[in-house]
């Protein structure tokens, strides 16, 4: 083994443990999983073929309910047809201990990865995930669910990742059978329906579900739950939604519709690994080294190092261990989190990802003085009951498209136009529905389109797109001819805005555009340090932009140049809101900061105490910030400066907030597949609809109407009853 291995992968066999089962001697242990302990093999006269061995836990072995679930792990293992999952070589499903054998992987499992390595990168992420969605969906293919998807049940290897465990898996056309003495979920990584219904209730969305968990874990290094106990962990896998906390802003749209609560709103496999293989880049390129190529020095260093180890081993033979004197660890209790196979210690995986302490309530920027914040105790929640029956919505019009539909729909005049995410745009009428045209840019479209009528009764103008691959374009509203303006060198980020006959649009990489609103010139006007976050607002010449690093720029529109920039402890996933004179600004951290734009060295602080991904609002007044708790928080923002906003009422949703448009005194928030219309004064809640899709993006309000985007992929108009 190379020198500087921190801990053999291979642990030495135990006294006790077997020297052989059926044809293979056990060489050394992987680890122990809830159903058995997994061994490095090799067959009788073939020192160098390895295979990965597991074998039953004795007591596990006793029960008939136990062996007719591990012969059907290994028919699941047989059915599945892809290089992505390791062979069956042999079994003895009716041996004493029961047994398997499959091809041995040389790899090391992705928390193991990411506990010596870090997070990985998002080129790494993305040609990943691909690979993990090839295997399930050979996996969804052969008629079964896997239900027990998570990092270490992913193996790295240099050819890409592979996934293993099949413990849980269940074949689709068949009745359910479970054990209650048997684990039925790893409840960091469940689907909410796993763990409130059991395994019976988890089909292939369990597996996108637990996909994304997996991909949150390798992106940030902590998984979507986490508590102190067992009872507690599953109460908040059951009711708490995922902490998507350090996802980077490429991956949080993915990641996040991934672990939505509805089943039925994840995406599909197919829609997921074409947009993986996008990101990666990969279209066209099928190089075997495609993996390793995005893979850092350290995790090429790692995996090597274990292939060396098992070079030894296939040379050298078994690893035993002194005996001990104390006795072997039980079997674990039932219910008690089991470890997974090829996991090889009971300790957590270290995490990149550090608890933080509560914030100050006072902040300023170098150089300036001190302004204390108001902080006022939260105010009950209002406690109104639903909305009675009469209280309702009729649909004006619906529209179904082939894909998802992130973006609000763009309302101007009598036009309305909805982008979704294969690229195709489209423009209506805003009242009856009647579609005028479609375009395609050829790219996905997560931003809301700028939508600018020059004369209203002609219905001439020019809808602006902003698209994944950094191409910006703009489509008359008459024709829905689409042209290229330019092309940007990362992805698009929020949707343009509009000031002073000038649009600004904001790529990922780091850069935010200009461009004339008749799109005949285009320049870059300000460069940031960090990838562009949230969403680009102008207001008094002043161009505002967020950058991953956490500064919120200020940029001069006429002379490009930076007037300030504000430092935060978490990023933008919105824009910031500027409101007579003051900037108000909610992100990850759990604070809302007003900030005079003309002296930004003053400025004050609330707390939410939760991350906000949604766009604040403001009307009459009145500033709601939507929480990744699922609570709207209403702030008086009209009180002396000083002494900031002030928290008016909050109202508890049913899900986390997917975004706010208030208007007249109401206010409009989206959460999980509910629109729901509150009183904004009191918070009490006036009018509710329920769309068949999670709502992913605020709802868009014109002329008395009410145009409402689902993930599902359909456009509804509503107006009051």
């Amino acid at each position: 083994m190379k020198a500087g291995t921190q801990v053999p992968m291979v642990q030495p066999c135990r006294v006790g443990d077997l020297d052989s089962i059926g044809p293979f001697r056990l060489l050394g242990r992987l680890g122990v999983g809830g159903f058995g302990t997994v061994y490095v093999g090799s067959a009788s006269g073939k020192a160098a073929a390895l295979v990965a061995v597991k074998v039953v836990h004795a007591h596990l072995a006793d029960a008939r309910e136990f062996r007719s679930r591990f012969t059907r792990e290994i028919a699941a293992i047989k059915r599945v047809k892809s290089h992505y999952v390791p062979r069956l070589i042999d079994d003895g499903a009716a041996d004493d201990p029961p047994w398997l054998a499959t091809e041995l992987i040389p790899g090391l499992s992705l928390d193991r990865v990411v506990e010596r390595c870090g997070p990985l990168p998002e080129p790494t992420l993305w040609h990943m995930a691909a690979g993990i969605a090839d295997a399930l969906a050979a996996i969804h293919a052969a008629g079964l669910v896997h239900r027990d998807l998570k990092p270490q049940n992913v193996l790295l290897v240099p050819a890409g990742p592979r996934i293993i465990d099949f413990s849980l898996a269940h074949l689709t056309e068949r009745p359910h059978q479970a054990s209650s003495r048997q684990p039925m979920a790893t409840y960091q990584y469940a689907a909410p329906e796993q763990v409130l219904r059991g395994l019976q209730a988890a089909g292939r969305p369990a597996d996108v579900f637990a996909l994304g968990g997996t991909l949150l874990f390798a992106a940030t290094g902590h998984p979507p739950h986490e508590a102190e106990s067992q009872p507690e962990l599953i109460d908040r896998a059951r009711n708490a939604r995922p902490n998507l906390d350090g996802l980077p802003p490429g991956a949080y749209d993915v990641v996040s519709n991934c672990m939505l609560r509805v089943p039925d709103a994840r995406p599909s496999l197919a829609q997921l690994r074409a947009e993986f293989v996008r990101r990666a880049g990969q279209v066209g390129d099928d190089r075997p080294d495609a993996f390793a190529s995005v893979l850092s020095p350290a995790v090429l260093s790692l995996l090597s190092d274990y292939a060396r180890e098992l070079a030894d081993i296939a040379r050298d033979g078994r690893r035993t261990e002194p005996p001990r004197d104390e006795p072997e660890r039980p079997p674990r209790p039932r219910g008690e989190t089991p470890l997974p196979p090829y996991s090889l210690s009971s300790e957590p995986p270290a995490r990149t990802r550090q608890l933080t302490d509560a914030i100050a309530a006072t902040e300023d920027l170098p150089g300036s003085p001190f302004l204390s914040a108001t902080l006022t105790a939260e105010p009950p929640e209002a406690t109104e009951p639903s909305p009675p029956g009469g209280s309702a919505y009729a649909e004006r019009w619906k529209h179904a498209f082939a894909a998802w539909v992130c973006a609000p729909v763009a309302v101007a005049g009598d036009i309305a136009v909805a982008a979704c995410l294969d690229g195709t745009v489209t423009g209506f009428e805003a009242d009856d529905g009647t579609e005028l045209w479609t375009a395609a840019v050829d790219a996905a479209v997560r931003s809301a389109a700028l939508l600018l009528l020059t004369g209203r009764s002609a219905r001439r103008g020019t809808t602006f797109i902003g698209a994944a691959d950094g191409g910006v374009h703009a489509i008359d509203v008459v024709s829905g001819r689409c042209r290229p303006l330019f092309h940007a060198a990362g992805g698009i980020v929020g949707p343009p805005v509009a000031a002073d006959g000038r649009i600004y649009i904001m790529s990922a990489d780091g850069c935010l555009h200009e461009i004339d609103q008749d799109a005949s010139s285009h320049q870059v006007l300000f460069r940031m340090d960090g990838q562009a976050t949230g969403a680009p607002a102008v207001a008094l010449g002043t161009v505002f932009a967020a950058s991953s690093n956490g500064f919120v720029h200020a940029v001069d529109a006429a002379t490009r140049e930076e007037r300030w920039r504000l430092p935060t402890d978490g990023m933008l996933h919105s824009a910031p809101v500027p409101l007579s004179g003051q900037l108000y600004i909610a992100g990850t951290d759990g604070l809302l900061r007003e900030v005079e734009i003309a002296n930004a060295r003053r400025w004050t602080v609330a707390e939410i105490g939760v991350p906000v991904h949604a766009a604040p609002v403001h009307d009459q007044g009145r500033l709601y910030v939507g929480g990744s708790d699922g609570t709207v928080r209403a702030f008086d923002i009209t009180r002396p400066r000083r002494g900031g906003p002030v928290l008016l009422w909050t109202h508890r949703l049913d899900d986390e907030v997917g975004g706010l448009a208030a208007t007249g005194g109401r206010l409009y928030a989206s959460a999980g597949d509910q629109l729901l219309e509150l009183d904004g004064a009191s918070g009490h809640p006036a009018r509710r609809y329920q769309m068949p899709s999670v709502i992913g993006s605020p709802p868009a309000l014109a002329g008395g109407l009410i145009f409402v985007a689902g993930l599902g992929g359909e456009v509804r108009c509503l107006a009051r009853v």
